[in-house]
């Protein structure tokens, strides 16, 4: 089985833990990842919230290198492949040369806010538009090759960022974010703005964190079906894939704990119906597909 998963905060967890990639204590881990046949995982370095914008690009640096050692001395899956995202553009300062500078150290997901409001605009937790830094980021990241993600974003910063992608006709994506029609969570996906980056051709990580996943007490595989059958419902089918947000989330969806327990969720959508063929879409295929066409290492 083939995974390629859009979203984890395991670089800063390596970072702030001093833990190598073979560490138990990891929802991705090395050895974890043996799980499937073909792993490619999108590392997220996360600009912490307690930094300022400056502390937060110069950790980025301290994380990234602390990750590639740890890549290194890890025993890896033979067919695993790796993308480094930066999570909360605001470490830009201003400066758009930075993101260039961030491209040539192999940046190539970019989720432009996190919290509050930023040079970059408003997060989910705000109503507030992009900024003229946040525009400008986002043209030069279609200049580039780096892909806006706009999962904690405002939804005004969403609409704005789709109309900057339609000019450039290029897609953007949001790497983690579940479906407001189920769990009307300011965090998730309205039916309006999952079908804005569909119909731009790109593609939408269903994350486990649980508070985006059921309004309840509980969360487990079938409160993860649900946010997947909807979108379906909307005609994801080849759009919908996998951001899990493990290392970056408090608590898991009970019986998908960590990266290897995820074949239980193949399991049940077997179980319910799905075909194999759109399991391995959700999986891996179309995330896949994505990156085959959009980016380049």
């Amino acid at each position: 089985m083939k995974l390629v998963d859009l979203h984890c905060d395991t670089p800063y967890r390596i970072y702030r833990e001093r833990l190598s990639f073979e560490d138990p204590a990891l929802q991705v881990s090395a050895k974890r990842l043996f799980a499937f046949d073909q792993v490619t995982q999108v590392l997220a370095v996360w600009s912490d919230k307690n930094l300022s914008d400056q502390e937060a690009y110069a950790a980025f640096w301290e994380i990234r290198r602390s990750l590639l050692e740890a890549l290194e001395r890890s025993h890896l899956p033979p067919d695993f492949s790796y993308y480094l995202a930066v999570e909360d553009a605001r470490l830009l300062c201003g400066d758009i040369d930075r993101l260039d500078i961030l491209h040539g150290a192999g940046v190539r997901f970019l989720t432009l806010m996190w919290h509050g409001s930023t040079l970059i605009g408003g997060a989910c937790d705000t109503d507030d538009p992009l900024l003229p830094f946040g525009r400008q980021t986002v043209r030069r990241c279609f200049e580039i090759g780096v892909i806006p993600d706009v999962s904690h974003a405002s939804r005004r910063c969403i609409e704005e960022v789709a109309e900057i992608a339609a000019s450039f006709s290029a897609p953007f994506i949001a790497t983690h974010s579940n479906s407001y029609a189920v769990v009307p969570h300011r965090r998730n996906l309205t039916d309006f703005h999952f079908n804005l980056i569909k119909n731009s051709g790109g593609i939408v990580g269903i994350s486990m964190a649980p508070r985006h996943l059921s309004a309840g007490e509980r969360c487990g595989i079938a409160d993860v079906v649900a946010h997947i059958e909807h979108f379906f419902s909307l005609g994801g089918e080849d759009c919908l894939c996998l951001g899990c947000d493990y290392d970056g989330i408090d608590g898991a969806p009970v019986g998908l704990e960590s990266v290897d327990r995820l074949p239980r969720l193949a399991s049940e959508l077997a179980r319910l119906g799905y075909s194999d063929r759109q399991i391995e879409k959700i999986f891996s295929a179309n995330a896949q597909a994505f990156l085959d066409r959009f980016v380049h290492k």
